[in-house]
């Protein structure tokens, strides 16, 4: 059996208190677990009772964490699987948090990945091969990455995504010159778009 010899206040952590035992140990949990549980000072808990709600403690900081994660950014599942690796919870947990986040909607890879790829088109222009290597980074599936540029460039013309970044790099299309010419398809291939397109674009301008 463990004696709370003291219930403290937790900096930083707005709601939650630190309660230490008679053996020196400490856990941590919200007002709420302390309530539930009638956790006070002098009061006895045996390992059962104190696994559970160290159980229930590292489950609802694990949450609040993630939301907070969550809060300005959409993230894909491998992406809050991470990030959770870094709390207390073991991978069981883990496990269940991903299945409550995905039955609630705040985890779908396939919306991510659209939402993701329209922002970063809008913000940088670029070709499927840069998009799906930064899908990859976040752990996107190769099914779904293929879905996903398949329907995005539906939404996108590559050629005139080519020239917008042409346009935007302020290089002139009509150029003459050799080196510049080099330039404007090294900058192209960079930012994912392949030979076809690079040629597609530039091939009225290859001709001296």
């Amino acid at each position: 059996m463990k004696i709370v010899t003291k219930i403290e206040k937790f900096r930083g952590k707005k709601g939650y208190r630190k309660i230490v035992f008679d053996d020196s140990s400490k856990i941590e949990v919200d007002v709420e677990i302390l309530a539930y549980f009638h956790i006070k000072e002098g009061v006895q808990f045996d390992e059962i009772e104190l696994n559970k709600i160290k159980g229930i403690a590292s489950r609802k900081l694990a949450k609040e964490e993630i939301l907070e994660f969550l809060k300005h950014k959409s993230r894909s599942e491998s992406e809050i699987r991470k990030k959770l690796s870094g709390t207390k919870v073991n991978d069981e947990i883990i496990d269940e948090i991903i299945d409550d986040l995905k039955r609630v909607g705040f985890i779908n890879d396939t919306d991510f990945a659209l939402r993701f790829c329209r922002n970063f088109i809008n913000r940088k222009p670029a070709g499927e091969i840069l998009l799906k290597i930064e899908l990859r980074k976040r752990g996107i599936s190769t099914e779904i990455i293929d879905e996903t540029i398949d329907k995005i460039y539906t939404e996108f013309d590559k050629k005139e995504l080519a020239r917008k970044l042409i346009h935007k790099k302020k290089f002139n299309p009509s150029t003459k010159d050799k080196k510049i010419k080099k330039k404007i398809a090294d900058l192209l291939l960079r930012r994912g778009f392949d030979w076809g397109i690079v040629w597609e674009v530039m091939k009225v301008n290859t001709v001296d």
